[in-house]
């Protein structure tokens, strides 16, 4: 009787310690100790580039990382939808989506204005419209370039142009997120320009803005809204944008901004 009690107690004792052991690994996984990567949110832009957000700071995912994210699943949205949630395959830096369960491995297309949403940070992408513009938002947008040094002869000639209606400072009232653009456009008589700014009360404020000579337009890159984010429990709302030029030798720009004090302060952009 004797011995069994003993050996009962040593197979409990293995047992606690083997329990303990899994728990401390877990929590060393979860950290990021081990495994690989720490605690993140990760969000690949536009089949293009990728950035991560970890320790409260966001950063460019550099090409000798990419395998880390090999089959790791994401929410994918498009013009400001969701899509979908697919594993990403990443080979020679270039990203695929697949369906978990395709045996055929046939490859999920996605459009020049998509944003694919993975991690182990909670995260959350504020879905968007791209509303139309009425003769009042755009007798104010010619306000606005006229106060840039637009001229008359080019106040309507964009061939971008739509607003984004959400709350972005967390005030409890929306504004309006105005993206517009001429770039690339044939008919331009004296000025180019590609602007994304919002509208509060009346008040502009600008997150980008480029405005240059006509002769300049095909060298420059064209802006638009990608993605609303949000991280865990904040209301701050990442807005995550991409610049892309007429040439496709030429690296889209991608820029994340927060709301900070009534500024938008750019806290990324990578080339």
């Amino acid at each position: 009787m004797k011995n069994k009690s003993s050996n009962e107690k040593v197979t409990i004792f293995i047992i606690i310690i083997f329990i303990l052991i899994m728990v401390i690994l877990l929590v060393l996984y979860f950290l990021g100790i081990i495994g690989g990567k720490a605690p993140s949110v990760d969000i690949v832009l536009n089949k293009d580039r990728m950035i991560t957000y970890s320790k409260d700071k966001w950063k460019q995912v550099l090409p000798k990382d990419y395998e880390k994210y090999d089959w790791d699943k994401f929410d994918v949205f498009e013009e400001g939808k969701k899509k979908g949630n697919y594993s990403l395959y990443i080979t020679d830096n270039k990203f695929y989506l697949f369906e978990e369960k395709d045996k055929e491995r046939n490859s999920i297309t996605t459009t020049e204005e998509s944003l694919y949403l993975g991690g182990r940070i909670k995260s959350k992408f504020i879905e968007f419209d791209k509303e139309e513009l009425t003769d009042k938002d755009n007798n104010y947008i010619h306000s606005v370039l006229l106060k840039e040094g637009v001229s008359n002869s080019d106040l309507n000639n964009y061939l971008r142009g739509y607003k984004v209606t959400y709350d972005f400072d967390n005030d409890d009232n929306k504004e309006e997120l105005f993206v517009i653009s001429n770039m690339f456009a044939y008919s331009v008589n004296s000025n180019a320009y590609s602007l994304i700014f919002v509208k509060d009360n009346n008040k502009t404020t600008f997150i980008y803005k480029n405005v240059v000579k006509a002769k300049n337009r095909y060298s420059m890159c064209s802006a638009t809204l990608l993605g609303l984010i949000k991280i865990e429990d904040s209301n701050d709302v990442n807005i995550i944008t991409k610049c892309g030029y007429y040439s496709y030798s030429n690296n889209n720009e991608y820029g994340v901004y927060k709301n900070s004090d009534n500024k938008y302060e750019l806290l990324l952009y990578i080339k």
